[in-house]
């Protein structure tokens, strides 16, 4: 660190700046500042405007009895990098280190009964790199565009606090700043401005106390490097409690914020959640890993994650896009207490969405299969297995196909009744084939999939691979359901299979040994079926009861009406009945 003698201007070398007693200066850069280089030719220095706030801070630290100064103008080497670096991660701790900041307000007039009107108006207040400079030092006084002596911080805390929208306990160090939650910090920094766009983030390292190095010309990736940086010393999950502007047109995008502006709607009573996060929070190249209650929105509309572990928390809105979720609808910030359906699960959210990104997703997300259940209140269903996993969204219980030409999926999933005693399950499994050819004996097999279920499941994977050349000859349809049953009271399992233009039986195949046989009925279903919609039905029977049951598939064939230029785009909407 290099102070500036306040009686020669000569510079000494510090290695331990708290064993000196000096003051610092708090400005905004004009014309003709003064570097470090110019100050080994004072007389070419003096020819410079700079030069005035450097003279009157040393004079009026010389009045004080101070024997040193520090002006970031001068007092840095910019030409070497190491020294910048270094400059700049150790900035807020040289402010809490002087004696006392002398803040030159450029624009401000000596009037002083204009000074509740303008003093917010300053330019000081709407700088990054000042932000540091007015919470850091412990004495700070204030001087106008004449080096009139305004006030200092203890006597103008509430004009302070006003014009920086800051509380006052934090001007006056009466509040840590580790006690304030990480979204309230950002906010101070919302509408302030910076030179170059690195310095957004290089201003916050103070605040936020993280040392990283400087990388200028990297651009908005420094903001990024910082939310990482504070990520990984913090449990503090308001860092993600950003706001997209609602004028802008992006509707997903990763869980960072692009800039501090994005904070400038935060609330500022935010309280800060103190306890310890169970499960840490991990960066994977598959995004933010992160273990979290995930809540439905009451109309179902949403899924949403807390912010913190407090009661009733804010939360954001997140959806899943393939094997991991995005932020959607960035610019709202939910009510977590509102949330039904909660669930705890580990998952991945994306970090970063470029707005070609969230343009390509927009395109894609949509779902090819949705699957409803529309159950009697005394009648319950439970997803056992679903494949492919990484297009099977869990929580919507859909596939995102991305409009993949050849798609094949299954979800297999149990139907309970508990008013039985014994309690009624059976189980069945849903085989969605959905193909864009309308031609037989297609050279790409929809058949040829991966079943991660035991016992029956694999039964009916070679069951399908034999009665192979019988299906792909009806393939004439833009899409076929299969639908398999496996009634723990018969001796056999049943399959159904359909499709636009025909609705049959396939076939059973047996299976003895298992359970005896108390008269499973099976029955094809007879519904008519036109050019959007059909249905498949099963009449099953329990063993306890001898009462028949049908569970019913009904099959709704919708225009997505995304993109004209999307052509063929449909949605298959599944819906069970029981």
């Amino acid at each position: 660190m290099w102070l500036l003698a306040t009686d020669t201007l000569d510079f000494i070398h510090v290695m331990n700046p708290e064993n000196y007693k000096f003051a610092i200066l708090s400005h905004t850069w004009g014309d003709e500042e003064v570097s470090y280089q110019d100050m080994s030719d004072l007389a070419r220095a003096r020819r410079k405007k700079g030069f005035q706030k450097i003279e009157k801070t040393c004079e009026i630290a010389r009045n004080r009895g101070l024997q040193y100064t520090w002006i970031d103008t001068c007092c840095i080497d910019k030409t070497s990098s190491a020294e910048l670096s270094e400059a700049i991660n150790s900035m807020y701790r040289w402010y809490q280190l002087s004696e006392v900041c002398f803040t030159y307000l450029s624009d401000f007039q000596d009037d002083i009964t204009v000074m509740t009107n303008d003093f917010g108006k300053c330019r000081w207040f709407s700088r990054g790199w000042t932000l540091q400079e007015l919470i850091a030092p412990r004495t700070a006084e204030f001087y106008s565009c004449t080096w009139q002596l305004i006030g200092d911080k203890i006597s103008m805390a509430s004009l302070l606090a006003s014009a920086a929208d800051i509380d006052t306990k934090v001007l006056l160090g009466e509040t840590r700043l580790s006690k304030i939650p990480v979204a309230v910090k950002m906010s101070w920094a919302a509408k302030r401005k910076t030179t170059r766009v690195e310095d957004a983030a290089y201003c916050l390292l103070g605040i936020f106390d993280i040392n990283m190095p400087m990388l200028y010309g990297e651009g908005h990736k420094a903001f990024y490097r910082l939310q990482q940086m504070i990520l990984q010393e913090t449990h503090d999950l308001s860092l993600f409690a950003w706001r997209q502007d609602p004028t802008s047109t992006r509707r997903y995008r990763g869980i960072f914020a692009d800039a501090p502006a994005e904070f400038s709607d935060t609330f500022k009573d935010f309280e800060k959640d103190s306890r310890p996060r169970i499960h840490d929070t991990v960066l994977t190249s598959r995004g933010l890993e992160i273990e979290t209650i995930i809540g439905t929105l009451a109309n179902k509309s949403a899924l949403v994650i807390p912010l913190t572990q407090l009661p009733n928390p804010q939360a954001i809105q997140i959806q899943r896009i393939g094997t991991s979720f995005v932020r959607s609808c960035p610019e709202t910030i939910h009510n977590f207490e509102c949330s039904v359906e909660r669930r705890v699960k580990r998952i991945h959210i994306k970090t970063l969405i470029s707005p070609d990104e969230d343009e390509e997703l927009l395109n894609k997300q949509h779902p090819g299969v949705r699957l409803e259940f529309v159950l009697p209140k005394e009648w319950f269903k439970r997803v056992i297995d679903c494949g492919p996993s990484w297009a099977w969204d869990s929580y919507e219980e859909c596939f995102v196909t991305q409009f993949r030409n050849q798609y094949v999926g299954y979800v297999e999933f149990a139907i309970a009744n508990y008013k039985f005693s014994p309690p009624l399950e059976t189980n069945f499994l849903a085989l969605f084939c959905h193909h864009r050819h309308r031609w037989p004996n297609a050279t790409e097999d929809p058949l040829e999939i991966t079943l991660a279920s035991g016992g029956w499941v694999d039964k009916i994977k070679s069951w399908l691979l034999e009665k192979r050349n019988e299906i792909e000859s009806t393939m004439l349809s833009p899409h076929d359901l299969y639908l398999f049953e496996d009634s723990p009271f018969s001796r056999q399992y049943h399959v159904e299979r359909a499709s636009m233009n025909e609705n049959r039986m396939l076939g059973w195949f047996p299976d003895y040994g298992r359970y005896p046989d108390y008269g499973s009925s099976n029955t094809p279903a007879q519904t008519p079926i036109d050019n959007t919609k059909s249905e498949i039905s099963v009449t099953w029977r329990d063993g306890g009861n001898l009462e028949d049951h049908k569970l019913i598939i009904e099959v709704v064939q919708e225009e997505m009406g995304l993109l004209e230029s999307m052509g063929n785009s449909l949605m298959r909407r599944y819906t069970v009945y029981v």
